[in-house]
């Protein structure tokens, strides 16, 4: 059923007739349904819902623990934390989203956004019970992609509750100007002050998070408890037990203690009594003794945080050191657990635009802490939970929330051309291998030119094609030697038949990404086996070097994607490959031209040395422990599993029947790829064919003549393959094969 209006006589009902527009309007961020399912929907008819459809007429509710109460009858299982964020969200809906608001409704991608002023406030119709809450919304722009800053993209893109505030001024005051004129004005100059941005962003934190949860009230009574075990007059008696409980890796950032069963520490079950006893009179040392903090924690640490082996007791390294300092002087000691690295003090410090600390590990230590502390202290007073909590809240949105000064916190024009001279300053751009790219792009360009297509010998087709043209600004190898196998196998008609497939990519009218689509589609009557994406970029690349960057893949560690990612740009968006490949070029090409006008070979240069400044992503953590506990099984069994497909990539799990073989394999992929899009299931039958499994002809309707026509369609390893070429951060992605035995695998791979 299409709900347009408010039913009559709404209680909260008011509109432009009431009064004018306030000053300074709040912008409000608000999701249309799980998945943006209803973003259609809500454009169409002028509004915005929420579901919580179990409640009924919040107008009838006159306060915020009202509708906890409402919220916790409903949900009997909710934590209180839980039931607390709900509340709060349905009051913002039902109270603080005011007529002359600004509404943000994300759609379907990162791209994807709604911009409107709110018409008339709360009201509720319960003709479609599982979305009965409404504001109505004046939609005027369902296309902000084209105007907005890739910055202000990125604030709205990350994740978020259903409802919040846009609590930052200058993205609410740019949403306001992007309203009015059609044009974001970018990141403002000469803002109020570090301050005010800062206290923006823990009144952002406190209304994302709900922080103080039950979880956080939770953490502080087990460090009170460990803190008593933890006194000076206590502290020799402290059993095993309760220190593997706070130095445990299951010990997250932000948290004192983990009571999760199963946890071990190799190292306190190694220490012999003597041992153990002389580990307990460091910590009643490090933690009460005399004398400069910063000296005492360099008795236990070495100068990189490991354990001082002088001194130290091995294992007791720089984390167990910070985790005991903030359970036994909380008011002084964040509970943060490293000193460097990408969730430690000093990145920490970074993001503030606070100086970094120097001298010893215990110098740095203390400096870091006690410079985090005095910073926060104004808006947590000795709340040093808080302040971690916050602190990384603060790093998980991104750099766009950097509090170091007015400006927009991620200046990305600023920092893109800082790392642009670093780049010409190291590497000498242009060097006489660039020059030599450029003289041959010219040779081959002359050789792919129309009228001499057709002429391209196989050997310089192997030399555009080859796996050394696969480094971003770089477009042929001419040392290749001989020519490639599959070009080798093409006889004279196939071969003559893709020179005018590639003539056609090239020269052709049309839309690029439709004639890329129908090179590389496996489906498409001008695919022809071997030519793969890669080349097909390079010779866009070649034939059009103003417009394509020497890139030849899109995703992996060296692919578009991965660049996108890391200069903060949006994720290419299209239905098809080709459609995402052209996106993601033009983006960059884009992005870059301020800095290397139309010179697209350092574009791909730079950006080639922009990914090589930065290690290869870390597999995503597991928690094998916790895993085996809720498995049943020995946490060395899941570790052989793992073992073995970071070497082999394959392992099988076989035993009788109803034993939980796939319960067990669906676990442990949840756990190796988290994003449930990286994950797959296959159950083999006797009857499953190759086609079946990775490609084959498929009835695909009626054709010209009447007859059936085929498509070349692909299984599921296919599709799963190309999902992991196109991702941008090398998530793994994991296939399960149920009943493999079933099968004739000599007829299946």
């Amino acid at each position: 059923m299409a709900i347009t209006d408010p039913p009559t006589g709404s209680p909260r009902e008011r509109t432009a007739e009431d009064g004018e527009q306030p000053a300074t309007p709040t912008a409000w961020l608000i999701r249309a349904g799980s998945n943006a399912d209803r973003y259609d929907y809500c454009v169409e008819n002028g509004l915005i819902g929420v579901g919580f459809g179990h409640l009924p007429d919040l107008s009838e509710v006159s306060s915020r623990d009202g509708i906890a109460e409402l919220v916790r009858a409903e949900s009997p299982e909710a934590s209180d934390g839980q039931v607390d964020d709900r509340a709060r969200q349905l009051w913002d809906f039902r109270s603080r989203v005011r007529f002359g608001d600004l509404v943000v409704m994300p759609g379907e991608n990162s791209s994807q956004f709604a911009l409107g002023t709110v018409t008339q406030e709360y009201w509720h119709d319960d003709r479609d019970p599982h979305w009965p809450h409404f504001v109505s919304v004046d939609w005027k722009l369902t296309d902000m992609h084209p105007r907005a800053r890739p910055d202000l993209l990125r604030y709205l893109s990350r994740r978020s509750p259903t409802i919040r505030k846009i609590a930052q001024k200058d993205k609410a005051e740019r949403l306001r100007q992007l309203l009015e004129t059609g044009q974001d004005p970018g990141p403002r100059a000469g803002a109020d002050g570090e301050d005010t941005d800062l206290a923006d962003l823990v009144e952002q934190f406190r209304d994302e998070t709900g922080y103080r949860t039950d979880a956080h009230e939770e953490q502080e009574r087990l460090r009170a408890e460990w803190a008593e075990k933890l006194a000076p007059e206590n502290v020799a008696s402290l059993s095993r037990e309760d220190l593997l409980a706070y130095t445990s890796n299951a010990v997250d950032y932000g948290q004192y203690v983990d009571l999760g069963e199963g946890r071990r520490q190799q190292w306190i079950i190694d220490l012999d009594d003597a041992g153990y006893d002389s580990l307990l009179g460091s910590i009643r040392d490090l933690c009460w003794g005399e004398g400069e903090l910063s000296t005492r924690i360099d008795r236990l640490v070495d100068r990189v945080g490991g354990f001082n082996r002088d001194t130290g007791t091995k294992g007791f390294s720089g984390i167990q050191v910070s985790r005991t300092l903030a359970i036994c002087l909380s008011e002084q000691f964040l509970p943060f657990h490293s000193q460097i690295g990408k969730w430690g003090r000093e990145q920490a410090l970074r993001a503030l635009g606070l100086p970094e600390p120097q001298g010893s590990y215990g110098q740095r230590v203390v400096d870091a802490n006690n410079r985090l502390r005095e910073h926060l202290a104004p808006y947590f007073a000795n709340d040093t939970q808080g302040m971690a909590g916050f602190l990384l809240w603060l790093k998980e949105i991104g750099p766009e929330a950097d509090s170091s000064g007015g400006d927009d916190v991620d200046d990305r024009a600023t920092d893109l051309s800082v790392l642009v001279a670093r780049f010409r300053d190291e590497s000498g751009y242009p060097t006489d291998a660039h020059e030599e790219q450029r003289q041959l792009r010219t040779e081959w360009a002359e050789k792919l030119a129309p009228e001499n297509i057709a002429n391209l010998s196989r050997h310089d087709l192997t030399a555009v094609a080859s796996h050394g043209t696969w480094y971003a600004g770089t477009y042929v190898y001419p040392h290749a030697r001989g020519v490639m196998q599959w070009i080798r196998d093409l006889d004279d008609d196939e071969y003559a038949r893709m020179l005018d497939h590639i003539r056609y990519l090239c020269w052709d009218e049309g839309e690029p990404w439709r004639k890329y689509d129908q090179l590389t589609d496996s489906r498409s009557d001008r695919r022809t086996k071997g030519l793969a994406h890669s080349t097909t970029s390079l010779l866009l690349a070649i034939c059009h070097p103003d417009d394509f960057l020497a890139i030849g893949v899109q995703g992996g560690r060296w692919g578009r994607a991965a660049m996108l990612h890391r200069l903060g740009l949006p994720k290419p968006t299209g239905s098809s490959y080709g459609q995402r490949v052209l996106d993601a070029n033009d983006r960059l090409r884009e992005h870059l031209e301020p800095h290397f006008g139309d010179d697209t070979l350092e574009m791909g240069a730079f950006l080639r040395w922009l990914l090589d400044q930065e290690p290869p992503p870390a597999p995503s953590s597991m928690n094998l422990p916790k895993l085996a506990h809720e498995l049943l099984v020995d946490v060395g069994f899941l570790k052989e599993i793992v073992e073995l497909l970071e070497d082999k990539g394959q392992v099988i799990l076989y035993g009788p029947p109803g034993t939980g073989k796939t319960y067990l394999a669906r676990k442990l992929a949840e756990a190796l790829a988290p994003d449930e899009a990286c994950r797959a299931l296959v159950q083999f039958h006797p009857s499953t064919s190759y086609e079946d499994f990775f490609e084959g002809y498929r009835p695909a309707g009626t054709g010209n003549d009447g007859g059936i026509r085929y498509e070349l369609t692909p299984g599921p390893l296919a599709r799963m393959a190309e999902r992991a070429d196109e991702a941008a951060d090398q998530q793994q992605h994991v296939m399960i094969i149920d009943e493999i035995n079933r099968g004739n695998l000599a007829l299946r791979v």
